[in-house]
């Protein structure tokens, strides 16, 4: 049986562990794992046996050097600036993107998958919840890279697939994002602090649903752009609560500053057009996801 030859930059990401452990049960899959370093992704996944690791600086040539005729390349690498100022993380998103994609086209690989984001979109400057129709107002410089790197994609040949993720979360993400600091704490008995009435609202996405739109997406190869989300906004002390609730102990506790302004924008996608184009919707609701994190402690 002939193996599919999947490619994957950033494997040793958030998402990129997450998928690669899963397609790494798959014995009709060969990897590809990319990384500016071979010694973190050996690492990172030294059980791995259906993988090949390889270094790149994801230049032209190294990827040149790297490239076979893969079926599939999915593309989950990206800097995240967090700052206005981020034009070095902004030109490395968008040059690694351009370059991956010519090299796509040289060597007539079939379809590709780009991990974009919700920050794509502006909660002030579009329509709540954000549907793919309209028009993208970046609400970050992050946003802005992700868009740039889907019209980059835009203009080559290979079949493309846009996935917009809403905002994922599961165990083994960075210890510095929000959502990973509250689940620390609760389970630590630590209070969890909120600005404000704790209001606004999120679109939270368990890892797990992330890796089964990919996994859908690779098989099914329908292209375009879609939104993946829960299709739901959650608020920040309605997840505080359920946080508590599952995950926190006696000493847990939410404590109210009302001293600080509150965030109270409310960013949720419509995933309609994703539902009714691959007949899926999320396995887990916010307290499943919780429950299922749980037995990873």
């Amino acid at each position: 049986m002939n193996k599919r030859k999947i490619a994957i930059t950033g494997a040793t990401g958030f998402l990129g562990r997450a998928l690669v452990n899963e397609f790494s049960m798959d014995k009709s899959i060969e990897m590809y794992l990319f990384s500016t370093s071979e010694k973190k992704i050996k690492d990172t996944f030294p059980n791995v046996i259906n993988a090949f690791f390889i270094e790149t600086d994801y230049s032209i040539e190294s990827l040149n050097r790297s490239f076979t005729n893969f079926d599939t390349v999915i593309h989950l690498a990206a800097k995240r600036p967090f700052s206005e100022n981020s034009e070095e993380d902004f030109s490395c998103n968008s040059t690694i993107t351009k370059n991956l994609s010519e090299v796509c086209d040289k060597m007539n690989v079939n379809f590709f998958i780009n991990a974009s984001s919700q920050s794509v979109y502006n909660h002030k400057k579009n329509n709540v919840p954000f549907c793919e129709n309209e028009i993208p107002h970046p609400v970050n410089a992050y946003g802005e890279s992700k868009l740039a790197c889907e019209k980059i994609l835009e203009k080559h040949s290979t079949n493309l697939v846009n996935l917009r993720f809403g905002q994922l979360f599961g165990y083994g993400d960075e210890k510095k994002f929000f959502f990973t600091q509250m689940i620390s704490n609760a389970r630590a008995g630590k209070p969890i602090i909120l600005w404000g009435n704790g209001g606004g609202g999120r679109d939270y996405l368990y890892i797990k649903d992330a890796v089964e739109i990919i996994k859908l997406a690779e098989n099914k190869r329908i292209i375009g752009t879609f939104n993946v989300g829960s299709g739901t906004a959650i608020s920040f002390k309605e997840l505080a609560e359920r946080c508590v609730a599952i995950v926190g102990n006696e000493q847990s506790s939410i404590i109210m500053d009302s001293t600080k302004i509150e965030d109270t924008s409310v960013r949720v996608m419509n995933i309609e057009k994703l539902k009714n184009a691959f007949c899926w919707r999320p396995k887990f609701s916010l307290e499943q996801a919780l429950i299922d994190m749980k037995k990873s402690f």
